[in-house]
């Protein structure tokens, strides 16, 4: 049995036949959609860019994994045991071949509920992705005080872990735990 494969996907990458090569090499391949990549597909004329960002994925909808809100995500608590299912929007998943069907059905007839919805939900991204430009254009004048905290706790951390009882540890060559892994960007 050939190992399922997971990519988190860009809003770039929504429209490469690179994606589309990848998803039909073989269904074990799965694509990880987050909010971010779906909102930029919302963005502007979300009639017109949804349908051409979701074009590719609407034909593979048993191959979209959906997650969470990167709110929710950030605020998932417990152990590292089970977190990637619990980053997992499973309703969102499981209705995406629904959902795509929706959105092939409005190109061709149009559902006037289903139309302001999509609308509402462009509007909503707009707005999300304007106060998130309005935050990273204050992030210069916040930098030298992060970076000058982040400095200071850092050289806590180095003495701490540098003290004479901690070398062994480090010398041994303690490495990362085989539970952690690499998040691969497509």
């Amino acid at each position: 049995m050939q190992r399922k494969t997971e990519k988190v996907v860009d809003s770039n990458y929504l429209r490469s036949p690179k994606l589309l090569a990848y998803l039909q090499e073989t269904t074990t391949n799965y694509v990880v959609l987050t909010d971010y990549a779906a909102m930029e597909a919302f963005k502007r004329n979300p009639l017109n860019t949804l349908r051409h960002s979701m074009e590719i994925l609407s034909d593979y909808p048993r191959q979209v994994i959906v997650l969470k809100s990167t709110t929710a995500i950030c605020g998932l608590h417990g152990r590292q045991a089970g977190l990637r299912r619990r980053m997992v929007n499973e309703g969102q998943t499981r209705e995406f071949a629904a959902w795509c069907k929706a959105l092939k059905k409005l190109e061709h007839t149009g559902h006037s509920k289903f139309e302001r919805h999509i609308l509402a939900l462009g509007r909503d991204a707009d707005a999300h992705i304007a106060r998130v430009q309005t935050d990273a254009a204050s992030m210069p004048a916040f930098l030298p005080t992060w970076q000058n905290t982040t400095a200071r706790k850092k050289s806590h951390e180095f003495a701490a872990t540098n003290s004479p009882r901690n070398c062994s540890s480090q010398v041994s060559g303690a490495s990362k735990a085989p539970h952690q892994k690499r998040c691969e960007m497509i």
